[in-house]
């Protein structure tokens, strides 16, 4: 704070000091207004000590017509006279100091609230007059410009910081474009005569030949009894033929029908290994027959044979619903290792097919493997089991000889196409014809060369 700042500010309180003096001496005389009325009580009851009691308001006469009080009141002494004279003076004189008492207090009153008025607006002002000081003083002090001193001397250098850890591996580059092939060499002369290779692999069964001529007809035989062929519509002596969307007998003869049933859009044959009696009763009715079936094993043979055999092993329950061959209990579709079209099975149905026909409830197709591939590899011609593996060369897509393809490298392509895993099967098959260019040959043997 300036100079003089300074000594306003000590003014001031000098003169709050001086207010505070003021206000003491008129308490102080306040204080003496309760000893005057201690004064006047005293002199009430000296009053009341010498026996005298203030006067009491006279009561209208109550003496009977023509008669005054002064006839009916005895003498009084004049003792009794001057003490009662002595009471009213005193009592008025006590009246007066009582009434003078009470204008004392209440000139007391105002002068002390006058006072605290004129006290609460001087240290009001005195409060302001502060606040502006400090108002005007903190102006200035914020106004006054900041000088700069001088630069401290340089801190000692730091301690280098460790190393940091090693950051992660980068991810790995994309695949680069197949390089450009080269020229073809010359032909090499003619090497010696190898060795006489292994022995290859026995090659597929051939397939069935046709049927052959009707056999002599041999002697007539016993007449049986009569058989559950109640309305059944006479064809020539052949098993009637009959069938649903997924199901039918078909090149019926005298001994029975080619049982065939549909999937993955390809009809095909029934093994007859593990099928029965119940079998054939079951998918009779199941086509229409309410008398049922016999099963014809072994049936094999006949015109437009289909190419694939579905299914063996069937067993159909005879508490189930079953209205397809397809629902029954058997392998797996296209499972019939063993089984050949010598070993399809017949049925021979009884009666019309006037019956109500069942329906597939399961599958009929197969859950082929994902095809996937990128700019350079891709996976076509998905099945069950496999898919082609392609490859792009030249900007033709191609095939991959199977010759010394082993799982590991199946593994390998599977998880470069975002697969977990995978495993290596032979597509084709000995004579299976493909389409496209092969791009990649057998890969070399253990040895080399």
């Amino acid at each position: 704070i300036s100079g003089p700042s300074l000594r306003m500010h000590r003014g001031l309180a000098g003169l709050t000091a001086l207010l505070v003096l003021l206000a003491c001496l008129s308490l102080a005389r306040h204080r003496q207004a309760p000893a005057e009325l201690a004064q006047l009580q005293g002199l009430w009851g000296e009053a009341f000590q010498s026996g005298i009691k203030p006067p009491i308001t006279e009561m209208p006469s109550m003496a009977p017509r023509g008669i005054s009080d002064e006839d009916k009141s005895p003498t009084m002494p004049d003792k009794f006279y001057k003490e009662e004279d002595k009471m009213d003076r005193l009592y008025t004189k006590l009246k007066h100091t009582l009434r003078r008492a009470e204008k004392n207090q209440k000139k007391m009153q105002m002068r002390t609230n006058s006072l605290g008025e004129y006290i609460h607006d001087e240290v009001t002002d005195v409060d302001q007059d502060i606040r502006k000081l400090n108002t005007k003083d903190t102006l200035l002090i914020r106004e006054a410009p900041a000088v700069a001193g001088p630069p401290g001397p340089p801190g000692v250098p730091g301690v280098d910081g460790v190393a940091g850890f090693p950051g992660p591996a980068g991810p790995n580059g994309s695949r680069g474009p197949a390089g450009v092939a080269g020229a073809v060499g010359p032909r090499g002369e003619e090497g010696p005569q190898g060795k006489i290779g292994r022995r290859g692999r026995v090659g597929p069964k051939g397939r069935i030949g046709n049927e052959g001529l009707e056999g002599l007809a041999g002697n007539a035989g016993i007449q049986g009894r009569t058989g559950i062929t109640v309305g059944w519509k006479n064809d020539g002596y052949d098993c009637p033929a009959g069938g649903t969307p997924t199901m039918r007998m078909q090149h019926c003869n005298r001994i029975g029908c080619r049982l065939e049933t549909l999937f993955a859009g390809t009809w095909g044959t029934v093994c007859s290994r593990g099928f029965g009696k119940d079998n054939a009763k079951l998918l009779c009715k199941a086509m229409g027959f309410k008398e049922g079936g016999r099963p014809v094993l072994n049936f094999g043979g006949g015109q437009s044979m289909p190419p694939r055999i579905w299914l063996k092993n069937v067993k159909c329950s005879a508490g189930g619903a079953h209205g397809d061959v397809g629902d029954c209990e058997h392998t797996r579709w296209g499972d019939v290792a063993g089984c050949h079209h010598g070993n399809d099975v017949g049925l021979c149905c009884f009666g019309d097919a006037q019956g109500k026909q069942g329906r597939r409830v399961g599958i009929s197709n197969w859950e082929t493997c994902p095809e996937a591939g990128d700019e350079h590899l891709r996976l076509r011609d998905c099945g069950y089991k496999t898919c082609r593996v392609e490859v792009k060369h030249d900007g033709e897509w191609g095939s991959v000889c199977d010759r010394g393809f082993t799982t590991k490298t199946a593994k390998t392509v599977c998880k470069s196409l975002g697969f977990p895993k995978g495993r290596s099967v032979r597509f084709g098959h000995p004579g299976s014809v493909g389409k496209g260019r092969i791009w990649l040959p057998p890969a070399p043997s253990a040895g080399g060369g």
